[in-house]
């Protein structure tokens, strides 16, 4: 998922972020589990 190549989903990509995406990680993080999988459904049919 990540341009290298190593997330292999976009959770992981999500999580390898670092600081140049924090706030916005953190906004994943606090997600709920429902949000978070509707977010993810909703990317994945990109």
């Amino acid at each position: 998922m990540l341009d290298d190549g190593s997330a292999a989903t976009i959770e992981a990509a999500i999580s390898r972020h670092g600081n140049e995406a924090e706030q916005v990680r953190r906004k994943f993080d606090a997600l709920s589990l429902l949000a978070k999988e509707r977010l993810l459904s909703f990317l994945k049919s990109l």
